[in-house]
């Protein structure tokens, strides 16, 4: 699932234990491709669609460099 071109990598935490999580995107369908850390599992979710770009939540962006 992580080995097309199109796809952009993404660094987040998608099951929320606090590690950086493997995500791709891919643009042209909306779809989020994500390895959990915790489980090794991977999931796939729609987000989006053609033309939009990747943003991390503000959440997260935060955590990463210790802001309130």
């Amino acid at each position: 699932n992580f080995g097309w071109g199109s796809k952009t990598p993404v660094p987040a935490d998608g099951d929320g234990d606090g590690l950086v999580d493997f995500v791709a995107y891919h643009p042209a369908t909306g779809i989020w491709y994500i390895r959990d850390s915790a489980t090794e599992l991977h999931r796939q979710i729609e987000l989006g669609g053609p033309d939009q770009i990747p943003v991390l939540p503000l959440n997260l962006i935060h955590s990463w460099f210790g802001l309130p």
